[in-house]
């Protein structure tokens, strides 16, 4: 990787959630393992339903999430520098979820399987704080999808209270 895209790589790092107050050295640790890519607008780097063999991380640019649902693509989320995407399929080795394109002209590190591996042998101690991150973020996916399926169980309880309410004017109409 080039000095002026390490740069780029670190900074983005450096302010993203996944590595907060993480040291430079061992940044450049963690980017031996990754490959700086350029990404043109509406290239996918993620496929839904294909293998997962590698994670990107943002560094520059914007990336519309994408799931298929009734054979039509939709949005789930607009994300940018310093997300990392597709980091779970590094552990579980299950076909992509969803879909991710760039919206406009766009760069990323990409941490392949392959180096991931080599990761968990050769420097534990950033494979141990990488999955860290991962669990943590997956914890913090938990409790907001939690959330909102508590509001929308709320919600749906509210509705069906209102269509038993109504129901019961209807059939009181009815009788009458």
């Amino acid at each position: 990787m080039e000095d002026s895209a390490k740069q780029l790589a670190i900074t983005a790092l450096k302010t993203s959630d996944f590595f907060p107050g993480v040291d430079t050295e061992f940044l450049n640790r963690f980017l031996a393992y990754c490959e700086w890519r350029e990404v043109r607008e509406h290239d996918e780097i993620i496929i839904e339903g294909e293998a997962s063999e590698s994670a990107f991380l943002i560094v520059s640019g914007l990336f519309e999430i994408l799931k298929r649902q009734k054979g039509v693509n939709r949005l789930v989320a607009q994300t940018g520098p310093g997300t990392f995407l597709g980091e779970v399929g590094l552990i579980c080795h299950q076909p992509r979820y969803a879909s991710c394109r760039a919206i406009k002209n766009s760069a990323v590190v990409e941490l392949t399987l392959k180096n991931f591996q080599r990761m968990e042998a050769n420097d534990p101690d950033i494979y141990q704080l990488l999955l860290t991150r991962i669990c943590r973020m997956l914890a913090d996916r938990l409790f907001k999808a939690t959330d909102v399926i508590s509001s929308l169980k709320e919600k749906n309880a509210i509705a069906l209270e209102f269509l038993d309410y109504a129901n019961r004017i209807i059939n009181t109409a009815i009788i009458t």
